[in-house]
């Protein structure tokens, strides 16, 4: 009961049971008693999907380099239903996947985003291989948590695992140098070969283990599709430019007193027009003056 009554976001209802007992109960009243009073929050939430694109217009391009919203649509749209989906934990592979990754109804997506333990894609994806041999189970990492624990790579080929690993090729530790940039003028430490942080040619490392390695440079390309196909361990390595931002994403700024603030998770860059602000805030904004008045 202790949980229940934690200062922290409102509620509207508080409810202490067992799950295992009570669960399939409480589904069930909903479902009798509120799903005809759903159809506006449903309409709501349908508009917003209309309203607000899932990729950036902003999102820079660079040529000869992957969009790597782009890449991640391509890879959904092959994926089957009862696939399964590993993202990395931390970075702009993890944060590119679960924001724009269309799920199919049955597919599995883990992630480990509450530690953000870099090394935890390749490692997560191992032992869901070996839990669910019979399932194709796809990897998207970054090149520097990839590096976390690359010696896993003999576990996998001597296992002949069903896995497809995309790994973002960005030179280094990309989220920690935009960050670097935004808020320190650009001085980089530790992101990058020129500050500390070598990424070997993975190609090379990736042959030396026996595996096929494809490289993926434009968005278009039918290679998504051909290391999805390949029976076995596959890797195909999906060129980013090292400048490649984020995006929608939360802003931070340095503090005068020396501290990272960060935005709400509501407000996040690039701002949207303030008529669609307010329009994909109305029940927010209702929630908020509720709250506010009790």
């Amino acid at each position: 009961m202790s949980e229940l009554n934690k200062p922290g976001p409102h509620l509207d209802e508080k409810i202490l049971c067992d799950l295992t007992i009570d669960y399939p109960n409480i589904v069930e009243q909903i479902e009798k008693n509120y799903s005809s009073k759903w159809s506006e929050w449903q309409n709501f939430v349908k508009n917003i999907k209309l309203s607000v694109p899932l990729h950036e217009e902003s999102q820079p391009e660079f040529a000869s380099h992957c969009n790597p919203n782009e890449v991640v649509e391509a890879i959904a749209s092959e994926l089957m239903g009862n696939d399964i989906v590993i993202p990395c934990s931390s970075g702009g592979a993890y944060t590119t996947v679960m924001q724009g990754f269309r799920q199919k109804s049955g597919q599995l997506l883990t992630n480990n985003r509450g530690l953000a333990s870099m090394g935890y894609g390749l490692a997560g994806a191992l032992g869901t291989c070996f839990a669910l041999p019979e399932s194709r189970v796809i990897l998207i990492e970054g090149d520097g948590g990839f590096l976390q624990n690359l010696s896993e790579i003999a576990t996998l080929v001597s296992h002949n695992l069903n896995l497809k690993i995309f790994i973002f090729l960005n030179n280094g530790y990309a989220s920690i140098k935009l960050s670097q940039k935004a808020n320190f003028d650009g001085h980089y430490i530790g992101c990058d070969p020129d500050t500390g942080v070598y990424i070997p040619d993975l190609r090379s490392v990736l042959s030396a283990f026996g595996l096929p390695v494809y490289d993926i440079t434009s968005t278009g390309s039918d290679v998504v599709e051909t290391v999805l196909k390949k029976h076995g361990p596959v890797v195909g390595l999906v060129h980013l430019h090292p400048d490649q931002p984020f995006l929608p994403k939360i802003a931070s700024k340095l503090s005068p007193n020396g501290v990272i603030e960060s935005n709400p998770i509501h407000l996040m860059e690039p701002a949207l027009p303030a008529e669609l602000f307010d329009a994909v805030m109305k029940y927010p904004s209702l929630a908020a003056k509720t709250y506010n008045n009790d």
